[in-house]
């Protein structure tokens, strides 16, 4: 996935999470490896988790993991236009941030 990411020079990357039991590779805590590779290649590039709604217990790892700053937020349940409007627009602004010369 990072290399992925690196060659298409990704500035967001949306990655879905899976608590069916048995499910590990898709649990909060491997995207965050996920999300950690990633950015080690593309410092910028924003990450997002996106949850099934339904599974409370996995709220305190969703804002852990964020107040980490290992993922930039998550959405539990529908993705709703807003929301991806939203993090479109922090993405932009973090690109904009980046593009200026000091």
């Amino acid at each position: 996935m990072a290399w992925q990411c690196d060659a298409e020079q990704a500035d967001l990357l949306l990655l879905e999470t899976d608590f069916t039991e048995g499910v590990e590779d898709k649990d909060v805590s491997a995207r965050c490896d996920i999300a950690i590779e990633v950015r080690r290649k593309l410092p910028n590039c924003r990450v997002y988790l996106l949850c099934e709604d339904g599974h409370p217990e996995k709220l305190a790892a969703l804002e852990k993991a964020a107040e980490l700053k290992l993922i930039d937020g998550y959405c539990i349940g529908d993705l709703s236009a807003q929301q991806m409007r939203a993090w479109l627009d922090e993405t932009k602004e973090v690109m904009k941030a980046v593009a200026r010369p000091l």
